[in-house]
């Protein structure tokens, strides 16, 4: 027998999954197949990033995730965006601040 919190339960998973079928259609997700273990890229980590941002864009934690993990895959002005906007959202991100930091004086050294 089912109950009330079971239909909603039902109805929140339901509209998480529709949630993640749209995002999987909007995101640019590029595969990396490098050696490299901090380039893969982990297709349910960018979900996961992606959903929570989509439930609480304003959320510097996320944003900083999101920095990361464009960092890791390669993608550096994708990085330094979200590490800007997670500076947005907390200017004494001190994580966010020194990871921009690095990623700029890496692509500095690299001539890029």
């Amino acid at each position: 027998m089912h109950t009330v919190a079971d239909a909603v339960l039902v109805e929140d998973v339901a509209g998480a999954l529709r949630v993640v079928a749209e995002l999987a259609r909007r995101l640019p997700v590029r595969m990396e197949t490098r050696r490299d273990p901090p380039r893969d890229l982990s297709l349910s980590v960018l979900f996961g990033i992606a959903l929570a941002l989509e439930l609480d864009p304003r959320n510097r934690t996320s944003r900083q995730n999101m920095a990361e993990l464009r960092r890791r895959q390669g993608r550096p002005e994708e990085a330094l965006a979200s590490f800007a906007r997670a500076l947005s959202l907390d200017p004494n991100l001190e994580s966010a601040r020194a990871g921009a930091e690095q990623l700029r004086k890496t692509l500095r050294e690299r001539g890029e």
